[in-house]
């Protein structure tokens, strides 16, 4: 059988460090390359410098480095360009992107797939206008692509729902295997002396309340923020000074390779207090390391720790302050129930969330495309 040809287009790089969507693309990219797939990524120069990685080729578009032009300008010019390539398939991440999945349907007639990471159109960040594309990005994707599918079952039953006589396969995130050696404790904290919030800091992501939370307890326990601010400076600004004089805050920016695993490694609890989420990766690396998760209670965050049944962890309710507060002083108060609740999301993640398995699906989605023709 001829090896398959394959371009990726909604990212902005491969490196680390840069969010959930590039890590997805950067963990399924490689392991299909190392199944015999040619996968080309479609990246922007700003966060890519490379020409390959781990077999992977890497393309740069030329965009305007804007919070509205950016991933426009780039996905028109990505998807023109893989219109033109010799590839089979042309696989778009994210709904940004796929607002122009017509582009190759009806001028390349090459197969394409959507995966859908997130409902991007309800992140506070956007504007009525910037909403309104992303939502013909999603209507895109449905009536463009040739196979549509959802990284958590939440937004398979979300996109099921809304459009009815349509198919929309989960196929989950994985979970990394942690390192066999053991990490040493961050330099200035201590073992389980710490909660830690990792993620991009945006308001939908609620760091603001797990630090209003937070400074109403006493507890010797610190907090540690980690995480980017793309396009959200302001924002950025508003936590530090939320976080005051408060000496217990940290914040420590993007963390990535040893310093990130050392983090995860040795929380006491690991919190997320979302609003919005498509299936949030940051929380399957704690749980998949036996960090103790607490989550507001979205969906996709506790489809993460077992689903609404008997999650493997502390629910508290979503955009409740007073919520997360009572919650964060029981998990204080209860550290065998901490223990324990690390022990059982660590055995669910690692038995529901696994890389290998999301790109075996992902390629055998690209082998059925390809034999209807």
């Amino acid at each position: 059988m001829k090896r398959i040809k394959v371009a990726m287009v909604g990212l902005r790089g491969l490196a680390d460090g840069l969010g959930g969507v590039e890590k997805v693309v950067r963990e399924i990219s490689t392991r299909l390359a190392d199944g015999g797939v040619d996968v080309t990524c479609y990246c922007r120069s700003r966060y890519n410098q490379a020409a390959q990685h781990k077999g992977v080729k890497l393309v740069n578009t030329a965009t305007l480095y804007s919070k509205h032009a950016e991933t426009a300008l780039y996905a028109l010019g990505s998807l023109v360009t893989a219109s033109r390539g010799d590839y089979d398939i042309i696989h778009i991440h994210a709904l940004a992107s796929s607002t122009l999945a017509w582009i190759p349907r009806w001028f390349s007639g090459k197969k394409v797939v959507v995966t859908v990471h997130g409902l991007d159109w309800q992140r506070a960040k956007w504007g009525p206008v910037a909403r309104a594309v992303l939502r013909a990005g999603q209507w895109s994707a449905v009536h463009f692509a040739d196979r549509v599918t959802c990284v958590s079952m939440s937004l398979r039953d979300y996109f099921r729902g809304k459009y009815s006589g349509c198919d929309f396969e989960y196929i989950p995130n994985g979970c990394d295997t942690p390192p066999s050696l053991p990490s040493p404790v961050p330099d200035g904290l201590a073992a389980g002396g710490y909660i830690l919030f990792m993620g991009r800091l945006t308001p939908e992501k609620a760091p603001h309340r797990l630090i209003e939370a937070f400074r109403r307890i006493e507890t010797d326990k610190r907090l540690i923020i980690a995480g980017p601010s793309h396009h959200a400076a302001a924002y950025a600004r508003k936590l530090r000074q939320l976080a005051g004089d408060d000496e217990r805050i940290e914040f420590v920016g993007p963390v990535t390779g040893d310093r990130k695993e050392q983090l995860l490694r040795h929380a006491y609890l690991f919190v997320l207090p979302s609003e919005l989420e498509g299936l949030p990766i940051a929380l399957i690396e704690a749980a998949g390391r036996g960090i103790c998760p607490l989550v507001s209670n979205i969906a996709p965050a506790v489809e993460v720790i077992g689903g609404s049944g008997q999650p493997c962890g502390f629910v508290c309710e979503a955009k409740s302050t007073q919520s997360l507060q009572a919650t964060l002083q029981t998990a204080l108060a209860n550290p065998s129930q901490v223990a324990s609740f690390g022990q059982e999301a660590q055995q669910y993640v690692q038995k529901h969330y696994n890389w290998n398995a999301a790109a075996a699906a992902i390629k055998d989605i690209y082998e059925q495309l390809l034999q209807k023709q």
